[in-house]
């Protein structure tokens, strides 16, 4: 059953299910006042996006724009499932949406601006309005650090 259902219209309805569900055939039962209508009809749970790696971990500030490819699970096989790919400052926590982005398979590029300041930063990919999670490090890296200008001596 639901754990809640919001009108949208005379035509749909949302039903939220719970976190447990499977994908699988179900029978939609709709009652309104003493009518009944039953349907069945596929169900898909799509899981949420997982960051697992990126590449390459580290660059310059000098660089100009870079691409980082985020790999990991669940991005979906169609570029319009892909709502956002953000990277987070980790100093600030300031999102900032990649300029430009593509998807592959098991990967998505992400390409940053040049006027990325030095620090370290996190991915964050929304598939199917659901936002990546990154798994532990030890799977994978999943920062990305930016390291500013080497010091310049004089002789």
């Amino acid at each position: 059953s639901c754990s809640a259902i919001t009108w949208v219209s005379s035509t749909k309805i949302y039903c939220t299910i719970p976190n447990a569900a499977t994908s699988s055939s179900i029978t939609f039962r709709v009652q309104l006042h003493t009518q009944i209508v039953d349907a069945s009809t596929p169900f898909v749970v799509l899981a949420a996006p997982v960051v697992t790696d990126i590449w390459p971990h580290s660059d310059s500030t000098s660089s100009s724009y870079r691409t980082v490819t985020i790999y990991g699970n669940n991005f979906g096989t169609v570029a319009a499932n892909i709502g956002a790919v953000q990277y987070v400052n980790a100093s600030s926590n300031a999102i900032t949406s990649c300029v430009q982005f593509s998807l592959g398979s098991g990967y998505v590029t992400c390409r940053m601006p040049d006027s990325l300041p030095f620090g370290n930063y996190t991915f964050l990919v929304t598939a199917n309005s659901q936002v990546s999670s990154s798994t532990s490090p030890l799977v994978g890296q999943t920062t990305y650090v930016v390291r500013g200008a080497p010091p310049c001596t004089l002789r």
